[in-house]
């Protein structure tokens, strides 16, 4: 950060057009798109948008891959959590048997989801 004296970057966007808030990097639907679908589509899966009419709480993605494994994604911003309908949506999910990945706001963890589904679709299923 330079020498700001300790004080955060004003949320914004920089010289790249990457967008921030409190320092960190607020990944756009369409770095989402490059780092996640793209991924996923070339393990031969599919990553959609997920709205369920009538049903709040159902988190934003779902992954489709190979050999039948579903898996769901939560995208929040940093900082943000999920809402209590979210979290039991979730946990019915996750009681059914699915994956379930909550509070995904990083690259790092966007990469981690690819390589497990990697893993599942070369091997079987991964956690």
């Amino acid at each position: 950060m330079g020498g700001g004296g300790g004080m955060e970057p004003a949320p914004g966007v920089d010289g790249r057009g990457h967008t921030y808030a409190r320092g960190v990097h607020v990944m756009l639907e369409k770095e989402i798109e490059r780092r996640l679908v793209d991924p996923i589509r070339s393990l031969g899966g599919l990553c959609w948008k997920l709205t369920v009419p009538g049903c709040t709480g159902v988190p934003d993605r779902i992954l489709l891959l190979p050999g039948g494994q579903v898996r769901f994604v939560e995208f929040k911003r940093p900082g943000e959590k999920e809402r209590p309908r979210q979290r039991l949506v979730q946990d019915r999910l996750r009681r059914l048997g699915f994956v379930v990945y909550s509070t995904v706001c990083t690259a790092a963890q966007i990469d981690m989801i690819v390589e497990e589904c990697r893993e599942a679709v070369r091997g079987g299923e991964a956690r």
